[in-house]
């Protein structure tokens, strides 16, 4: 749930940035070929602002990183690709239940327990 680059990876149960963050930079960085790159700040930012910080250091990070020299001009055309924020609903552990049959449907179940109510304005930030 974090957009920023650290030095070392993470295994389940040990959190590295304040929760698990993995290193893409290097890589990224490295390779001539184009790349699609996804990304999306996760489920667990409470507050807009916080949200809207990291998209901002995101970009600014992206913006930052200096690719391999090649004639090939398709690294030049990489594709950077945000992926919504899905809310999750209540009881969604549990098997066998159906889907909503329709976004207003679910909308009726909305709660800012886990901030599922605040997911359209993030996505809508990021368009």
């Amino acid at each position: 749930d974090q957009l920023n680059d650290v030095s070392e990876g993470t295994s389940f149960g040990t959190p590295n940035c304040f929760d698990y963050c993995y290193p893409w930079v290097t890589e990224y960085q490295s390779n001539p070929a184009r790349t699609l790159l996804v990304f999306n700040t996760g489920a667990h930012r409470y507050k807009h602002p916080l949200m809207q910080n990291d998209i901002k250091q995101f970009l600014e990070l992206l913006d930052s990183i200096d690719r391999p020299a090649t004639n090939d001009e398709s690294v030049k055309k990489d594709v950077f690709l945000f992926r919504s924020t899905v809310p999750g609903h209540k009881e969604c552990e549990k098997m066998n239940i159906e889907p909503y049959g329709s976004y207003d449907e679910y909308i009726r179940f909305w709660t800012d327990k886990y901030s599922w109510n605040n997911f359209a304005g993030y996505n809508d930030f990021v368009d």
